[in-house]
Parts: structure tokens; C-alpha cells; sequence
């Protein structure tokens, strides 16, 4: 690339670069740091169109029509919105006139560059490649075995990266750290956002640190002394910062560097909390609404109920497809016992005359409401999760009783100026009704229809939820089932029983009992695996009464 040329392709990337936050600034109306950026945009424009025009001979020589006429007019129509104060025009504007002028500057240098930044060896890096994209600026693909990801977007990574950014950015942060370097474009988003804030970025991939050097936005990063890049091959590094993490700090995960990484018992946990962080974080403003509607006026509380659950047998039944082997066998479960069925098994149960104790509910979206069709009058009473969607207060006619979970800001603060348990859900309403039956002091859990995979090809039990395979679903993991064959899971399915797991090897020494019924599905190790018929003679001989329930 010749020198001139060079020079012209550096400026328009800072220049594209600008424009973008600008624009960004401008429709969230942030009009001080818009007409910031749009006075860096006036100067740089200055400064550049004079090398535009020393080389019209290149650019014109394909389809590119670059003229002093056409840049003059492009500046007036930005001036004369810029005079007017019609922010909402100029933002147009640089979109309409400005950035496609630049874009197809850019493509044109590419496109004579070969499609690859000069100085780049595919050979050098093998599984590595760095591509430019539509604006000029450069992207990253990876390729490892049948795993392929593209790091940055083809199209305009700037502007994907300053999405990112404001999605994680939170007033209240003062540090983030954050897993995955790639090459840097969120970062530099997320630095521009808040020029007080730290961030610390840990890298595995050693490679892309180099390429990241070579390629990335590396004159901005470094140039911000509150940023810190740290190689951390093994992630040792990051496990310990992590686990020192203050209040006003956000653990952030950038999701290609988490796809490539190797297999380990750190990414299985990042990816847990990718899932459960990404749950909430999508959610944040349902789930403040729900806090909001649930807390208002009187309300029961879950932890009033610790009584009744103390020293009991609890069966937690779910919609995994192997409940239709055994879900009638529940009418012989001896008087003492308790039940807790998911919202999505609730009338399946009742159906064949089965009424449990207590139906739980912890989604927040309420189109979860559907479950209770046909059933609102219904008394059984319900367990509530803070967060849940509200709508169940007003069409389900039981009494509902609320609790409140760890991790989420708002739920913490209010069970502790209330004095009440804090409950772990482990993203899911089974994982939470575990956490339940474990605070609560049962002495024994049964799991039915808690499969967490794919039995016989099918996602749910009859007459619950959708019952087939999702077409969508891809990447599917083969894993040991109840009866040492293999069945097939998903990652979110994966991550639960992982966390059952976990949950249960705490208990070790306790007492409990835990006893997986479901009769199909994945193995749940710290589980003793019995038939329902099994538990219910067991049970019968207990101290309780052989009455049936049912």
C-alpha cells in the first residue's frame, strides 16, 4: 500500500470511528457529547479532504466518483444542519451522505489490499485470520477443529461494539473485568463510554493478544492508563480476581473468546454464568417491574412455611418427558409428604386428580400464564419468586407465596432489611425448588421429570409443554443416562444439572437425602437412582402414616 494511501485509509477509520459515536450521542440525546464529536469530525474532514483530492486519479479509477464538487456539497448539508441545531438531521446525514462516501474509500483500498491487512501470514497463523470488513477496519475469524467464529462484525465493528458497550455499561461500576481481548473494539467502546472507569481484560489465546497488538485498537487502549491487559493462559489469574470481586465491579464475558476457549473447568463455569448473567441482564427491566408488583401491599413469605417443610419427604416434579412413566404413581405417596410441581406440570397433575402442595413459578415473562389456563380458580397454593412475572398475582386465585433470590440487587437488599432467607435458583425453576427443599430442612428429595435431556427425542412430557425437539436446537452433547447409555442434552439443560450437582455435594454430611425417580433422562451424580415405586415403599415403612394422599 502506498504511503498516501495509507495515510488516507488510517484517517478514514478515525474518522468512521467519530461519526459513529456521534450518531450514537445524537439519538440518545446526548447533546454535549455529540457536539463534542461533531466538532473532532469538522477538524478531521478538514484535514483529510485535501489528501482526498491529491488522489482522485486513484480512487477514480473504478466506480468511485470522487470530486471536489460532491465533498463540498456533502460539508455544506452538514454545516447548514449543524448551524440549524437539527441534531436529528445532522445524525442523518452522516449517515446518508458522509459514511457511505467513506465506506466505499475504504472498500476500494481493501479490495486492492487483497482482503487482508498487509503484513498478515495465513501461514504464520494457521487457525487465525484477520479480514478487513465493510468499513476498512478489520475484523478476526478462528478456526479450531469444526468450531469457526468470527470475533467482530463484517460490517461495522465499531458501531457492534459500541452496542455491546452500552448494554454492559451501569452508572454504579466503577471497574469491569472482563474476559476476552479479541481486537479490542469493545473495549475501546466501553473505555469511551465512562473515562473514569477501570477495566481489566483477561486473554487465554495468545494469538489473538498478538494480532490484537498488530491489528487492533491498540493506540487508543494504550493510550488509557485505567486499562490493563493481562495474558492469563490458564486463567488462574482471572479465577482469582474474580473471586475477590467488589460490589461497585462487573464480571463481563465477551462471547467468541468464550466459544473458542478449550474445554476446562473454568469455561464450564463461565459458560454458567454467561447463561445466568445474560438471563438477567436481558431481562433487567421485566424483572424490576415484577420486583416492583410483587412486593406491593401484604404478601405471604415463603419462609413462614419452614414448619411444614422440616424433616418431610419433598417430591419436585417437572415436565421432562419421562414423567409420563410415573406421574400417577404420585397418588400413592404416603400422608406426610409434600409436593412442588412446576408451573408447566401443574395440570397435567391435576388432570389425573393429583393435587400438589405447592405449584412453583419463577419466570418472568408472562406468558407464563398460560400454564394456569382453564385452572385460575384453582387454591393449590403457589410459590413465587420475587422477580416472577406479576400477572400470576391477579389471575391465579391461590395464595402465593413470595421468596427472594441471591444475585440480584434489589431482592438482596429487600430480604435483608426484612430479615428474610436468601435462595439460590440456579436459573431454572427446578434448581430453585431445590434450593427450597434443601433451606427449608427437608430430610429427603425426590426428583420426577427432571430428565435435563432429551429422552426418547422428545422435550417435554405429553400434555405439558412443546413436545418435540426444537428444529432449532444444534450442538447437542451426548451424555451418560440414568442407565448408562447415552442421551442427548443442551447447553442450558447441561448447566442445570451441573448445577444440581454442585448444589447437592454441598449438602454432603447434612443428612439429606436425594433420589432421583425420574426413570429416564441424565445422570444426576450425589443422586441415589430409584424407580417412584421404589421410594414409595420405602417411604411407607417410615415413621409417617401408609395412608395414601390421593
Amino acid at each position: 500500500m502506498q504511503k498516501e494511501i495509507e495515510e488516507i485509509y488510517k484517517r478514514n477509520l478515525a474518522l468512521v470511528r467519530e461519526i459513529e459515536w456521534a450518531i450514537h450521542f445524537f439519538r440518545i440525546q446526548n447533546q454535549n457529547g455529540a457536539i463534542r464529536k461533531t466538532i473532532i469530525i469538522s477538524d478531521k474532514l478538514m484535514e483529510i479532504i485535501p489528501l482526498y483530492l491529491k488522489e482522485t486519479d486513484y480512487f477514480n479509477r473504478d466506480r468511485i466518483r470522487l470530486e471536489e464538487g460532491a465533498i463540498v456539497q456533502i460539508c455544506q448539508v452538514l454545516l447548514e444542519a449543524q448551524e440549524q441545531k437539527d441534531y436529528i438531521l445532522l445524525a442523518d446525514y452522516y449517515e446518508l451522505y458522509l459514511l457511505p462516501l467513506l465506506y466505499d474509500l475504504q472498500e476500494k483500498i481493501a479490495v486492492d489490499e487483497g482482503g487482508s491487512p498487509t503484513g498478515f501470514s495465513a501461514e504464520e497463523y494457521g487457525e487465525y485470520r484477520v479480514e478487513y470488513t465493510n468499513i476498512g477496519a478489520v475484523t478476526l475469524w478462528v478456526g479450531k477443529g469444526k468450531k469457526e467464529r468470527y470475533f467482530h462484525s463484517n460490517k461495522n465493528p465499531y458501531r457492534s461494539a459500541l452496542e455491546l458497550a452500552d448494554s454492559w455499561y451501569q452508572e454504579e461500576r466503577i471497574s469491569y473485568i472482563i474476559y476476552g481481548l479479541g481486537l479490542g473494539y469493545h473495549i475501546e467502546a466501553l473505555a469511551l463510554l465512562d473515562q473514569n472507569i477501570c477495566i481489566e481484560v483477561y486473554e487465554s489465546d495468545k494469538r489473538v493478544l498478538e494480532l490484537f497488538k498488530a491489528y487492533g485498537a491498540v493506540e487508543v487502549i494504550e493510550a488509557n492508563a485505567n486499562i490493563k491487559i493481562f495474558y492469563d493462559k490458564d486463567l488462574q489469574k482471572l479465577s482469582k480476581r474474580v473471586s475477590s470481586m467488589e460490589k461497585d465491579e462487573e464480571f463481563l464475558i465477551y462471547a467468541p473468546s468464550l466459544d473458542m476457549l478449550d474445554d476446562s473447568l473454568m469455561k464450564e463455569w463461565m459458560e454458567e454464568y454467561f447463561l445466568q448473567y445474560n438471563n438477567v441482564k436481558n431481562q433487567l427491566k421485566l424483572l424490576n417491574a415484577n420486583f416492583r408488583e410483587n412486593i406491593k401491599g401484604s404478601y405471604l413469605c415463603l419462609d413462614s412455611l419452614k414448619s411444614e417443610f422440616y424433616e418431610r419427604t419433598l417430591y419436585l416434579v417437572g415436565a421432562g418427558p419421562s414423567l409420563d412413566k410415573n406421574y400417577e404413581k404420585l397418588k400413592e405417596i404416603p400422608e406426610g409428604s409434600l409436593v412442588i410441581a412446576t408451573g408447566t406440570s401443574f395440570r397435567k397433575l391435576l388432570g389425573a386428580g393429583i393435587r400438589p402442595d405447592f405449584v412453583i413459578e419463577t419466570d418472568a415473562n408472562e406468558r407464563i400464564a398460560w400454564h394456569f389456563r382453564e385452572v385460575e380458580s384453582e387454591t393449590v397454593p403457589m410459590l413465587l419468586l420475587s422477580t416472577a412475572a406479576h400477572k400470576l398475582k391477579k389471575i391465579y386465585a391461590g395464595d402465593k407465596y413470595l421468596f427472594f433470590q441471591k444475585e440480584y440487587e434489589k431482592s438482596e437488599d429487600y430480604a435483608r432489611e426484612k430479615g428474610y432467607i436468601l435462595y439460590e435458583t440456579g436459573g431454572s425453576v427446578m434448581t430453585a425448588a431445590l434450593d427450597i427443599g434443601i433451606r427449608l430442612g427437608c430430610r429427603k428429595i425426590v426428583f420426577l421429570g427432571l430428565d435435563f435431556a432429551y429422552t426418547n427425542n422428545y422435550a417435554h412430557a405429553a400434555g405439558t409443554s412443546r413436545r418435540e425437539v426444537p428444529k432449532e436446537s444444534t450442538g447437542l452433547k451426548p451424555i451418560e443416562a440414568i442407565d448408562g447409555s447415552t442421551v442427548y442434552t443442551n447447553q442450558s439443560f447441561n448447566i442445570y444439572r451441573k448445577w444440581i450437582e454442585k448444589r447437592i455435594a454441598r449438602e454432603e454430611g447434612t443428612g439429606i437425602i436425594f433420589l432421583d425417580a425420574t426413570e429416564g433422562g441424565a445422570k444426576i451424580k450425589g443422586t441415589k437412582i430409584k424407580t417412584l415405586s421404589e421410594v414409595i415403599n420405602e417411604e411407607s415403612t417410615c415413621s409417617y402414616t401408609s395412608e395414601k394422599r390421593f
